[in-house]
């Protein structure tokens, strides 16, 4: 109990959390070293899941607020019309928000930080060139507009699956259904596979065909619920390294049943 606070709920998981209009006080042993923008990247997921579909959670609007490891999170319930996101330095952020704004709010201006805004985004712009979507990217701005319409999306295989996932998260909220079309071989196929996973947590229906094709049917709608963010096999690789380099560590929370594919350090280590 916090004398100064007694209203304020403690808690180490932030998957815990049960409204957005509540304070929380988040165990800064358990987040780890984490800035402003890693907190408002995973606002996006939570209330994205804890609300109705067609009202995202879009940071750029939401009041977030951060003093001395407290958080006080109070969404948007409407999204704007062409509401400035900004990304951060945030690729999967930027490729993830593009297809779900123009889904649900008809488009949206984008913003970055670093290089962010010069990474290439050439296999959405051939979708917007066939759907009649109209952008453009110009100082370090990235404004699209239009209404993402039910078909067929082709993306090469050999590109980011950030693209396979941004279309994946948007196209259930569409009015009929899509298909998501490969080219060529899907190359990133254990992030697609984290991507699937939340889907149907989420109670989203995805029919991936040998991930050559996935088929999704529109009108569908995210079922809010309690999601856990794993810890990350990729990071945890430098700590497998250094015990492989003699240095005593014990390695825990990690989840042996991930879809991650970077879990695979763990067979490696021990095969070593």
């Amino acid at each position: 109990v916090d004398s100064e606070h007694p209203d304020i709920q403690y808690i180490k998981n932030p998957s815990e959390i049960q409204s957005f209009t509540d304070v929380y006080r988040f165990d800064t042993d358990y987040l780890g070293d984490i800035d402003r923008y890693d907190m408002e990247n995973y606002a996006i997921e939570v209330h994205s899941l804890k609300s109705d579909c067609k009202y995202l959670g879009l940071t750029s609007v939401a009041d977030i607020s951060y003093d001395h490891g407290l958080y006080r999170i109070i969404p948007i319930r409407i999204i704007p019309k062409s509401a400035e996101l900004p990304c951060g330095e945030s690729g999967s952020t930027l490729r993830f928000l593009i297809p779900i704004a123009l889904a649900v709010a008809g488009g949206g201006v984008f913003t970055g930080r670093g290089r962010l805004m010069e990474r290439p985004q050439q296999p959405y712009f051939d979708i917007f060139d066939k759907q009649g979507i109209s952008y453009r990217q110009e100082n370090g701005i990235l404004t699209v507009e239009g209404r993402l319409c039910p078909g067929i999306f082709d993306l090469p295989g050999n590109v980011s699956s950030q693209f396979v996932t941004g279309l994946l998260y948007a196209l259930p909220l569409l009015s009929d259904d899509s298909v998501i079309r490969m080219t060529s071989s899907l190359e990133s196929r254990a992030y697609v596979d984290m991507t699937l996973d939340v889907l149907e947590r989420s109670g989203i229906q995805v029919e991936n065909q040998n991930y050559e094709r996935f088929l999704l049917p529109g009108n569908q709608t995210f079922r809010a619920g309690d999601l856990t963010v794993e810890a990350d096999w990729s990071q945890a690789g430098f700590w497998y390294a250094a015990n492989f380099l003699d240095s005593a560590l014990t390695i825990s929370g990690l989840n042996p049943r991930s879809a991650q594919g970077d879990m695979v350090v763990a067979d490696l280590y021990w095969k070593l």
